[in-house]
Formats: structure tokens, sequence, C-alpha cells
């Protein structure tokens, strides 16, 4: 598995790595633990796909990653640091979406990777939106600004243009 996720990790920069995932968020379940990286406490998922990743970019020192996720209609931001014995190997991810659509938040997270939530953007509840008016104020977008150091800014925007959090993140 690790030789095939390296292939399939992107291009990696001095100082870090920037992944994209076609599936859902690292920390956030599915129903019932599916149809993401997180299998909660089911036995679905693709938690130990992405265990395997993770341990791969561990032993071949690829640092900095920064994961882009969507599909779970709030945003989030994720530090992981899931080898105990190396604190100082930090995944980060940005979980962002949606631009216009319904707005499902969720609180729980898997903790199978020590995750650190640095943000949550989005109503208390489902049923704390009830108008379109209400609604516009989460539809949201991800971005990030590289500087030619090689900093990475981190941003989830609302559709207004308001920064609802920012990190920056320099190369090690």
């Amino acid at each position: 598995m690790a030789e095939g996720a390296a292939r399939g990790l992107g291009r990696e920069v001095e100082g870090g790595c920037l992944e994209r995932a076609d599936v859902d968020p690292y920390g956030v379940p599915g129903p019932n633990g599916r149809d993401g990286w997180a299998n909660f406490d089911q036995t679905t998922g693709y938690e130990r796909e992405l265990v395997d990743i993770l341990r791969f970019m561990h032993e071949h020192a690829i640092r900095n990653s920064v994961w882009i996720t969507t599909d779970v209609h709030f945003a989030e931001a994720f530090r992981y640091t899931p080898f105990a014995a190396d604190p100082g190997f930090a995944v980060y991810e940005l979980v962002t979406g949606p631009m216009n659509a319904g707005i499902f938040p969720t609180t729980d997270f898997d903790t199978t990777l020590d995750p650190e939530r640095l943000a949550f953007f989005g109503p208390p509840s489902p049923g704390a939106v009830t108008t379109w008016a209400e609604a516009k104020r989460w539809f949201n977008f991800g971005e990030l600004s590289l500087t030619s150091g090689g900093s990475l800014t981190i941003r989830i925007v609302n559709t207004a243009g308001n920064i609802a959090f920012e990190r920056t993140l320099t190369p090690s």
C-alpha cells in the first residue's frame, strides 16, 4: 500500500507537500463511518489506507503536508499529530464548502489521528438555519496563498469575502 500511496502523493515542494483528497475529510465521519477517511466507531471507511499513507510520509520525511477536503457542508481546520513518538510530524487539513447548498454541520470528529480542531465555521445545528438569508452567512470556500519564501497561508473565507479562519505555515 505504501508504495502505491507514494505515487499518489501531490506535488512535493521544498518544506512541505500539498494534497487533495476526493473522499470526505480525515476526522469527519460520514454516515455510519463510511465514505470517508475516518471510520469513527465503524469497520468501514479508508482509515487503514490513510494511516499507511501517513506512515509512508513519516518514513520518507515528507513533512508539513496540507490536505484539502470538502463535502461536509460546513468548514473546519485541523492539525493532526498521528505519531506520538514524533509530535513534530503534523498534518494540516482544510475542510471547506459549500458555496451554495444545504448546511449540515456536526461537531463530532474521529480522534484516531490525535486531531486538534483549529477552526469550526458553521451554525450550531442544521435546524439553526431556516432561511436563505441565514444560510448565506455560512457559505464558504478555501483559499491558499504561497509566498516566494515558501510560507503557505490557508484560509476559510465566507461568500461576503470575510476571513473566518487563517493560519500561515512556514517551511521547516
